[in-house]
């Protein structure tokens, strides 16, 4: 059965304080989400993109934290923007005025979305660059990871996770295996390179999400098979240390987890 493909940016960061949730698998989460932007991205999907980004900002636990970035060239996690809200005093008196201060944080969040992708699409005359550089993506995210997990002083207990807006289609021309692009010509060298590369980074302990956000373009429909493309990132994967077998831990999921979305609604709604 075939299992779908995907896709979001920017870097917006929030931290969430107050007492601690009482719903089951509402653990306070330490969240990275990587945005795909590029132009196998159709812009039809920006809805989604918004969306998708929006359930995760308003919905996550108390005392979590999320930042955004973009599956990119360059080769850092560069932040096409940023914001940071003070910690807000998540208690009784203070739910009511909370929801309109997560709405406020929410808008924003879709306006730079916004503005960052018209940003991507070329002006008249100008070439296109390959985008889409998932892999050095995923190590740089892993970097991330290790540098919370070892540095961090936080006495909240955070359970790790990693979402990715993408159809996870790679076309980059500085992987950390050089250039890739999957594409007709060169899919089958692309699969042939992630098949034989030996990660040099870990995403052991993370919860992975991959989120479609539309359906592939003509191009790709009419040369690329997902099942393909599904089974090359696999083999990245499991090399990675992911147990893609284990649905707790690793999905291709048309929407975002339940426990990164369910849990500010409930918190609220229990007072």
């Amino acid at each position: 059965m075939r299992r779908p493909f995907f896709f979001l940016i920017g870097i917006i960061t929030i931290l969430f304080v107050g007492c601690d949730s009482t719903q089951p698998g509402c653990n306070p989460k330490w969240v990275i989400v990587l945005c795909d932007l590029s132009t196998s991205v159709d812009t039809s999907s920006i809805d989604k993109i918004v969306l998708d980004s929006q359930k995760i900002l308003e919905g996550l636990p108390e005392n979590s934290f999320v930042s955004y970035y973009p599956i990119d060239f360059d080769p850092t996690l560069r932040a096409l923007f940023a914001h940071t809200q003070q910690p807000v005093p998540y208690k009784p008196s203070l739910r009511r005025q909370y929801p309109r201060k997560l709405n406020e944080l929410s808008d924003s969040l879709e306006n730079n979305i916004l503005k960052a992708y018209q940003r991507r699409i070329p002006q008249a005359g100008e070439r296109d660059r390959p985008r889409s550089c998932i892999l050095r993506s995923l190590y740089n995210a892993s970097k991330l990871f290790d540098q919370q997990m070892v540095n961090s002083t936080d006495s909240v207990n955070y359970e790790y996770e990693l979402v990715i807006l993408s159809d996870m289609i790679e076309e980059c021309e500085n992987s950390p295996v050089g250039k890739l692009f999957f594409t007709k010509n060169g899919i089958a060298r692309a699969k042939r390179k992630m098949e034989n590369y030996d990660p040099i980074f870990s995403l052991a302990n993370i919860n992975i999400s991959i989120v479609p956000t539309g359906s592939l373009d003509i191009y790709h429909e009419k040369y690329l098979n997902p099942d393909v493309i599904e089974s090359i990132w696999d083999s990245v994967f499991v090399r990675a240390d992911v147990p893609i077998t284990n649905p707790n831990h690793f999905n291709y999921i048309n929407n975002i987890p339940g426990r990164l979305t369910e849990c500010m609604e409930q918190s609220l709604a229990s007072e």
